[in-house]
């Protein structure tokens, strides 16, 4: 078979391709050292999360900030129609050699991208995977919530969403995400005693684009948007976007985002923050007492609070595709368990253990203490 000789384009783009190849190699080798766990997790936190994380949250969101609607929603199929017509291109190409090698060239491209993607994930964001845990950073007590705990909680949660309930027609669910951004890059820098520059926006994407899959809100690991499902009920909303916002702030586990999105929301700036938080903090430590317990506490809820749980319920039903929802939980569990969260989706309901543990130390100040009893030991009232 006889091969038309190289053109100086053919040569040009030989040597951009060993480059390229060279570039990959170089951070495919970072990336086995990376997660080899060879670099301690205070490496990771002084360098990573309160360096690098902080001038690429400097800059990042200003970048993707000029638009409000989601460009992580749109680059993703952008990628994928450009990968597929790469590849397309590079099939035809090399038509005059066999088919095994002609998709041998293909497989190549797909595995420098894979590996050019995942370098950038860590780099920009999911390298705080592997910082120091947060109930390490805040000197957590580890020890396991009590059932008069968990009551106590719910309790202070309720009142506080009846203090700060009010109708739905009016709310105004943007400042009430920017007083929460505001605290949370408060709360963070007085914890690395180092400044946070936070986002005080979160981007509203088309109805039912997480909704499908029985998700709520993202932040995008490559463009570092925090995004929010449009189809969500303004409370519900807002109690999402706290949690986004606290992956943004460089939470990447699903509970200690969580904790932080509480701590946050509680001390807020904004009766909506308050209310719509509390609400969400209700609904989670409420799951975890008895049915009797939990549906007592749900009656004592206002009118509106319970107008906010129905809307949300029923906006997730809305949307949800079970098949979708299925594959989207399979693969984001695998996916944190790669990343070091060796609970996977379970995760998400940890915070509960967490939060506790961080009102034990003081630091949700907004829910009531437990009140000593006699002989010292905590009861509640």
């Amino acid at each position: 078979m006889s091969l038309e000789p190289e053109t100086g384009k053919m040569q040009r783009g030989r040597k951009a391709l060993q480059l390229w190849r060279g570039v990959t190699a170089a951070q495919a080798l970072f990336l086995l050292v990376w997660y080899s766990g060879l670099l301690p997790a205070a490496w990771v936190e002084q360098v990573f999360s309160r360096g690098w994380y902080r001038i690429m949250l400097l800059f990042l969101p200003r970048l993707s900030g000029w638009s409000s609607y989601s460009l992580f929603i749109f680059l993703i199929p952008l990628a994928l129609l450009a990968l597929a017509g790469v590849s397309v291109w590079i099939w035809r190409r090399s038509a005059p050699y066999p088919p095994i090698r002609r998709s041998g060239a293909v497989l190549s491209i797909w595995l420098l991208v894979s590996i050019n993607t995942v370098f950038c994930f860590v780099v920009v964001w999911g390298g705080g995977y592997q910082r120091t845990p947060l109930k390490v950073r805040l000197a957590l007590d580890g020890v396991q919530p009590a059932p008069g705990e968990l009551m106590r909680i719910a309790e202070t949660a309720l009142q506080m969403v009846r203090d700060h309930a009010e109708p739905a027609v009016g709310r105004d669910r943007n400042a009430a995400i920017a007083a929460i951004a505001r605290r949370m890059a408060e709360l963070t820098a007085g914890w690395d005693g180092r400044a946070l520059v936070l986002p005080v926006y979160v981007k509203r994407t088309p109805p039912g684009v997480f909704l499908v899959n029985g998700t709520a809100g993202m932040c995008s690991p490559f463009t570092l948007e925090a995004q929010v499902d449009g189809g969500l009920p303004d409370a519900a909303f807002v109690g999402v976007a706290s949690h986004e916002l606290a992956h943004l702030a460089g939470n990447c586990p699903e509970d200690e985002a969580s904790l932080v999105g509480y701590l946050a929301g509680l001390e807020a700036d904004h009766p909506f923050a308050r209310y719509a938080v509390a609400l969400r903090l209700f609904q989670d430590i409420a799951g975890n007492l008895p049915r009797a317990d939990r549906d007592r506490l749900h009656e004592a809820l206002p009118g509106v609070a319970k107008d906010d749980i129905r809307l949300a319920r029923e906006a997730g039903r809305r949307y949800r595709i079970a098949a979708a929802r299925k594959v989207s939980q399979r693969a984001y569990n695998q996916y944190l368990k790669s990343q070091g969260v060796e609970s996977g989706l379970k995760n998400y309901g940890e915070v509960t253990t967490l939060f506790v543990q961080a009102w034990r130390k003081g630091l949700a100040p907004a829910i009531a203490p437990m009140q000593p009893a006699a002989g010292g030991v905590a009861a509640a009232n």
